[in-house]
């Protein structure tokens, strides 16, 4: 009798322990694995380039169009440098189309204004830069910037020195109907026509002095501008193929840099940057990586 109360002591005290070992495996199981976060020190970032709301104007050369400076905006844009944001056109009666719509947040805002007639000269795409502007300036555009390439860039300049800040007139007499040009920037713009002094002159007496020879239009940029007070920070971009071609293959290295003297001599704010090797040729200048730097950097202070 003994041994049977012993015998069912041992098998009571087993099942007991079984049953709080089943218990405690229980809880284990539903209890939630302990998640490991790893934190990651935050890295400080900086925006590529200064971000403001001042517009900026893409103006193709002849014969150009949306391809012209397509793709330098999507690439400014894939960089987060801009905001591609409007296109104007301007037909040979200076009326503007429009397509798409300015945020006027603080996005570096791009504009490419095309010529329904590619192949009008300077004298009417400086007028159609005008209404462009215009346009802008009645949309609460107070200040661009312009970048022209080729005769995007001569009519660019063409525009400053009869209607904007490069006028006879002055800054201080600009028509209030028009906003202010913060910057401008000439690709490839061929300022002394076609004619090569580099035979004549080295590059560093061509920006010191002026051209040996001088083109009509070169001439009457010299009466058209003025000495002025006007800071208008300006920069020449030209393109050199080689040690031995100076020149994009199409306008003159010279050429592209002719107006810095001229600029220069009346007090302005004037910069140069030769591009150099067979991606400085003409019509890929503005498909040049070392431009796309350039720019942003004079533009938006990269």
């Amino acid at each position: 009798m003994k041994k049977w109360l012993f015998l069912c002591l041992v098998v009571l005290l087993s099942g007991c322990q079984a049953a709080t070992h089943s218990n405690v495996s229980a809880q284990k199981s539903t209890q939630k694995p302990t998640e490991t976060t790893t934190v990651s020190a935050e890295t400080s970032t900086t925006e590529p380039v200064q971000k403001t709301t001042t517009p900026t104007l893409f103006i193709h050369g002849y014969q150009g169009g949306p391809a012209s400076f397509g793709g330098m905006i999507q690439r400014f844009a894939q960089k987060d440098w801009v905001s591609n944001e409007m296109v104007l056109t301007i037909s040979p009666h200076g009326t503007v189309s429009t397509e798409g719509v300015l945020s006027k947040k603080a996005v570096n805002p791009t504009i490419q204004v095309l010529f329904a007639d590619n192949q009008n000269n300077e004298w009417n795409q400086a007028e159609w830069i005008r209404q462009a502007l215009l346009y802008l300036k009645k949309e609460g555009i107070e200040q661009v910037n312009l970048v022209g390439h080729s005769m995007g860039g001569v009519s660019g300049f063409r525009y400053l020195t009869t209607f904007g800040e490069l006028s006879a007139a002055g800054a201080e007499a600009l028509d209030p109907a028009l906003p202010k040009v913060a910057k401008f920037i000439a690709i490839g713009a061929p300022f002394n026509e076609f004619i090569d002094t580099s035979s004549r002159q080295t590059i560093t007496d061509l920006v010191t002095n002026g051209p040996t020879e001088a083109s009509p239009r070169y001439q009457e940029f010299q009466r058209l501008l003025k000495q002025g007070g006007h800071r208008l920070p300006i920069e020449l971009i030209a393109g050199q193929l080689s040690d031995e071609e100076l020149s994009d293959g199409t306008v003159p290295t010279t050429s592209a840099l002719a107006i810095n003297h001229l600029l220069a001599a009346n007090g302005y704010s004037v910069t140069e940057k030769i591009i150099k090797g067979s991606q400085a040729q003409h019509s890929q200048l503005h498909e040049n990586q070392e431009v796309d730097e350039d720019i942003a950097a004079f533009l938006w202070e990269k």
